[in-house]
């Protein structure tokens, strides 16, 4: 039977539903499914981000994130924006339709190539002075081929059909699986080859076998290139998104070391467990996005709940300053505080940017790619030009400062377009 406190709240979503115009009972629902998959993610981030920062040595981690961020620049071969076009393909009406199959095929062929790309930066590593690291390089190399597959057809699908209570129970499921298998090598080995093939290959496998369920509903074998084309224009838009914000760790690796990047990490590592959390609520939004009229009372509608979130995200930002000191002198013992406090509250400021992000989900959802590559490619070069300045200016700050101007002209350009038409 519905208790007296569910009806309540039914009535409560039913009314905000009115009041602003949207599906209240919809995003409440979904909201709460990525919500308990955050706290999921949050728990195994435990044991893969604080434990692995405060265990491992300093230059072994710093490494070990340098290695993740080569990969994400190797990977951007394989359209990465490939995840939100499947995803604004499933959302359609003829969604079952889409040729998911053949473009699985071609995004195989581009991985295999960014497998072979990551090998062949070993013999490299030798002139930088970091040779010890070929064996990350080679794990790396292994596994590109199954995770940016699993990744971007298993997130386009879920975001795209609303799945987010199978999100819930394959998180809890890898959750579970990452902890079991990370403890010996916290205890132990302290080795980032291990960790690097339990934090990527344990979620990987996971996301294949759901994938091969999920194609089952999707049986078009027709060589369309649609879903390509619009994957292609994402990944081309977000192109220097990604080697911009790659380049940042590449810089502070090269100019103050990998401890200086093991620090870096650290200082951000709250701040983006927050931020994480935010990128997991937008898909409940994105289908929803992208469906029905482009019309002033929606972009009136975003732009008030925006301003709503941000109220709510500086109220957590002021906490979080006060909070600081404590937090980082109890959690990272191993690291200089006279750094990281500073550092981590001026990370913490990016959270009062990301409610914005929904602006550029509008844009994205809705299909307009020209407003989309004007904000990304805008930002993009304003982040890597400040950066040669600040970085050297203001140490490990200025890479966080240029992370701030980058959001700001993103989102506000995005901002402007929403509110231009």
């Amino acid at each position: 039977m519905i208790s007296s406190s569910q009806t309540k709240v039914a009535a409560f979503l039913t009314a905000l539903g009115k009041r602003f115009g949207f599906d209240a009972h919809y995003f409440a629902k979904n909201s709460f499914y990525v919500t308990l998959s955050h706290i999921l993610g949050i728990v195994r981030g435990l044991f893969t981000g604080y434990f692995v920062a405060r265990l491992f040595d300093p230059d072994v981690y710093g490494g070990y994130r340098f290695v993740l961020h080569v990969m994400g620049i190797v990977g951007l071969v394989t359209l990465h924006g490939l995840a939100p076009a499947i995803a604004r393909t499933v959302s359609q009406e003829d969604g079952h339709n889409a040729p998911l199959r053949w473009t699985l095929k071609i995004q195989f062929s581009l991985c295999l190539l960014c497998a072979v790309l990551l090998l062949g930066c070993i013999p490299f590593l030798s002139i930088w002075g970091r040779q010890e690291l070929w064996p990350l390089f080679v794990a790396a190399s292994f596994l590109m081929i199954p995770r940016q597959v699993a990744d971007s057809f298993y997130d386009g699908i879920i975001t795209g059909s609303s799945k987010f209570s199978r999100d819930l129970r394959l998180n809890a499921l890898q959750s579970m699986l990452i902890i079991v298998a990370i403890l010996p090598v916290l205890l132990w080995s302290r080795s980032a080859v291990w960790l690097l093939l339990i934090v990527i290959g344990i979620p990987t496998l996971i996301r294949l076998g759901a994938v091969s369920q999920f194609l089952r509903h999707f049986p078009s074998t027709k060589k369309d290139p649609a879903v390509l084309k619009y994957g292609f224009g994402l990944s081309v838009n977000t192109l220097i998104i990604t080697l911009a914000f790659s380049l940042d760790a590449l810089l502070i690796s090269a100019t103050f070391g990998l401890n200086q990047l093991a620090l870096f990490s650290v200082a951000i590592l709250l701040p983006e467990q927050v931020k994480y959390w935010w990128k997991s609520m937008l898909p409940v939004s994105f289908s929803r996005q992208a469906r029905g009229e482009d019309t002033p009372e929606r972009r009136a509608q975003l732009t008030r709940a925006v301003v709503m979130i941000t109220l709510v995200s500086f109220v957590g930002v002021a906490l979080y300053w006060i909070a600081a000191p404590l937090l980082m002198t109890i959690l990272f013992p191993n690291y200089p505080v006279e750094q990281l406090i500073p550092l981590t509250r001026i990370a913490s400021l990016l959270l009062l940017l990301q409610p914005s992000a929904l602006f550029l989900q509008y844009l994205e959802a809705r299909g307009m790619l020209k407003e989309l590559r004007t904000a990304q490619w805008v930002s993009s070069a304003l982040f890597a030009s400040s950066l040669f300045y600040l970085l050297p200016t203001y140490g490990l700050a200025g890479a966080l400062y240029s992370r701030i101007l980058f959001r700001i002209a993103l989102f506000g350009i995005a901002f402007l377009n929403v509110r231009r038409k």
